[in-house]
C-alpha cells in the first residue's frame, strides 16, 4: 500500500490502511457513535468531502482526530510549489522600438 500510494502522490493513513488525495479539500470531525449508527469497530474520526457532483462523502477512520489533521497539513505542505521567477520580457530592437523586432536582420 506504501508503494501505490507513494507512486500516485496519496497520503496513506497507515492505521487505516486508507490512501488519500492530498489535493482534495478534508473535512475532520470527531466520530461519536450514535444509538442509530454503532459500528463494531472503534472509529476515532470521520473523514469527509465533496466528490464530483458536489454530494457528501465520508470515511470513518481508526486514526485519532488531532493526527489526521496534522498528517494532511503536512501533506497539504508538501504540495505547495515555490512560484515561478517571472519571465523576462522580450527584448527590443535595435532602436528600442518592439515594432522593430519582426524586422531584425
Amino acid at each position: 500500500m506504501q508503494e501505490f500510494s507513494t507512486e500516485h502522490h496519496l497520503h496513506l493513513f497507515a492505521e487505516d490502511s486508507v490512501a488519500v488525495n492530498r489535493a482534495i479539500p478534508f473535512r475532520v470531525e470527531i466520530f461519536e457513535r450514535t444509538e442509530n449508527f454503532n459500528p463494531t469497530k472503534p472509529y476515532k474520526t470521520r473523514l469527509k468531502w465533496k466528490d464530483l457532483a458536489g454530494g457528501e462523502q465520508s470515511k470513518l477512520l481508526l486514526t485519532v482526530p488531532e493526527t489526521v489533521i496534522t498528517e494532511l497539513l503536512e501533506a497539504k505542505a508538501e504540495l505547495v510549489k515555490t512560484p515561478k521567477r517571472p519571465s523576462k520580457k522580450p527584448s527590443r530592437g535595435r532602436s528600442g522600438s518592439r515594432r522593430m523586432e519582426g524586422f531584425s536582420s
